[in-house]
């Protein structure tokens, strides 16, 4: 007969004791992720919830740059397949991880360094704007970003502990599921393989133990990862065009077809996405190739000392050969690795630093604690035995954070920036649907349509075409409602022949939009009605006549 498990005061005290920081700091975390989950989506999201949702419904192949990278699509699928499509049921899965990735940072910096980096690695990186603006939408940045912290730890673990193919077989799967949640986690594939190169090296005689742990643990993980794809056969078209006979005869293969096809499109999509660039601003400026020194200035820009404390310790501490051997390995196999090959690569987008911020932290909190240590000649152990100093460090990081969620007028800006995630076009959409009920003309200009038609109902992946310029319409409670795009070939003949009555453009749209444009001069002597978010919506029609 089985004994019950008993769950003791004393043991819930001694975890407290023994972990209670990363309790209070993952409890108020979740606290606030909570309040900031509804409202707008922006056109990413859609991308990653129109595609999780089409994979519980069979179709496997939406979502063209990351086709081949499923892992995190299929939480944001089971949410909405459980819950309903909603913003909050698209966000929800994501906040999760962001969650989990504090959590990992403070486990992993706690297991590879001490308490107190932990502590403080886990502080910094959920007090960080950047990395909780993300960690509260439906992007594929944060999951990827505890992959990368679990990467890290594995490494650490393996090397210290010599565990031959058991470390190598960890090591193999964290790096399948690595690649399989962006596309840029193929960067930190070849962090993986540099580790497993080093390790083979150094264990020349458990070569084939290493070798043959980390084939197993990869293909155990890629089969399971991309099972799903066994159900789905491959599309016949891509953008619009057919493949070449000798790639439609691979893709016609069952399973393997399946996923070839996701992992050519994808390779495919993101070479042009290469070749053209991708708009972003650097010290306030805006480019299409960002210059090498890009990451270092938003490293600096969004994480202010601290995370530049981190990025400094990171890179002296190989040459100096501080910490022990499997976190300096780890720092240059997944931080500094990463880093150099997002710096040579033409497209560069400060959100790509995310998955880096877990490691940038923990690199922070070492180097603090080794000047505070230097500081005031107090060894780091110091604060592992003594109660009343735990106690101190626990209360200042909920104080800190309560800052963070309730900012005083002498926060800084690392601390006190709020998470802004609701981009309006909810409300905005809301306004065009009412606008149909009461006008003859249910046309709507909008200078992004795709996030307006997801809130106006289309939850799927419909067939990928690079002909964006699609006028679509949607059915409402009452009456139809046509959505056009600002940008479209025909908008000059739309606005002159539907005389649309709601007009909703960005704020970005309104600045960089000159006078002449055919939307501008259709709005002359028009105020917008309501603002939400960056959006600004405008009727042209009377409320009371079906005229313009």
């Amino acid at each position: 007969m089985m004994r019950p498990v008993r769950c003791t005061t004393s043991s819930v005290v001694q975890s407290i004791r023994g972990h209670g920081e990363v309790y209070a700091i993952t409890a108020l975390l979740a606290l606030r992720y909570a309040t900031v989950l509804e409202g707008g989506v922006t056109m990413d999201e859609v991308f990653y919830a129109q595609s999780g949702l089409s994979m519980f419904e069979g179709y496997m192949y939406g979502n063209p740059t990351h086709m081949h990278a499923p892992l995190a699509k299929y939480f944001i699928g089971l949410s909405q397949a459980i819950f309903g499509a909603s913003t909050t049921a698209i966000r929800a899965p994501v906040a999760i991880f962001g969650i989990a990735s504090v959590a990992a940072t403070y486990w992993v910096g706690r297991y590879a360094v001490g308490r107190s980096v932990g502590t403080i690695a886990a502080a910094l990186l959920a007090l960080l704007p950047a990395y909780n603006y993300y960690a509260t939408m439906a992007m594929l940045d944060v999951p990827l970003a505890l992959i990368v912290t679990l990467l890290f730890g594995a490494t650490v673990w393996w090397v210290r502990n010599s565990s031959g193919w058991r470390g190598a077989g960890l090591v193999g799967g964290l790096t399948v599921l690595a690649g399989a949640t962006k596309v840029q986690g193929a960067i930190y594939v070849f962090g993986a393989v540099a580790v497993v190169v080093w390790m083979l090296i150094k264990q020349r005689e458990e070569w084939r133990a290493i070798a043959g742990g980390f084939t197993v643990g990869a293909t155990l993980t890629f089969l399971i990862v991309y099972f799903p794809f066994a159900f789905s056969p491959a599309p016949g078209y891509y953008g619009g065009a057919d493949p070449p006979q000798i790639a439609q005869s691979l893709f016609s293969i069952p399973w393997i077809g399946g996923v070839s096809f996701a992992f050519a499109a994808a390779i495919v999509h993101n070479l042009d996405h290469l070749a053209n660039g991708h708009r972003t601003i650097v010290a306030g400026q805006v480019y299409y190739y960002p210059p090498v020194w890009a990451f270092v200035y938003w490293i600096t820009s969004y994480g202010g000392v601290p995370y530049l404390v981190g990025l400094v310790t990171a890179v002296t501490a190989p040459p100096r050969r501080f910490g022990d051997r499997g976190v300096r390995i780890g720092l240059a196999g997944f931080l500094l690795g990463p880093l150099l090959i997002h710096t040579l690569l033409s497209v560069k987008l400060e959100r790509y630093l995310v998955p880096l911020y877990p490691l940038l932290s923990i690199a922070a909190a070492w180097g603090i604690v080794q000047t505070a240590n230097t500081l005031v000649d107090v060894r780091q152990d110091w604060f592992d035995v003594l109660p009343s100093v735990r106690s101190m460090t626990t209360a200042a990081v909920i104080i800190l954070f309560v800052a963070a969620v309730f900012p005083p007028a002498f926060a800084t800006t690392v601390i006190s920036d709020p998470i802004q995630t609701n981009t309006g076009i909810d409300d905005a959409s809301d306004t065009i649907v009412e606008s149909a009920d009461r006008h003859e003309s249910s046309t709507a200009v909008v200078s992004n349509p795709l996030p307006y038609r997801w809130h106006l109902g289309e939850h799927r992946v419909s067939r990928f075409t690079k002909n964006v310029h699609e006028t679509k319409q949607f059915d409402t409670e009452n009456r139809p409602v046509t959505l056009v795009g600002t940008d479209y070939n025909d908008i000059e003949t739309v606005l002159n022949e539907s005389q649309p009555c709601v007009v909703a453009v960005s704020k970005p749209w309104i600045e960089k939009t000159p006078e002449t444009n055919p939307v501008n001069r259709y709005l002359q002597g028009h105020e917008p009605v309501k603002s939400t978010g960056d959006i600004r919506v405008f009727e042209t029609c009377s409320r009371t006549s079906n005229a313009r």
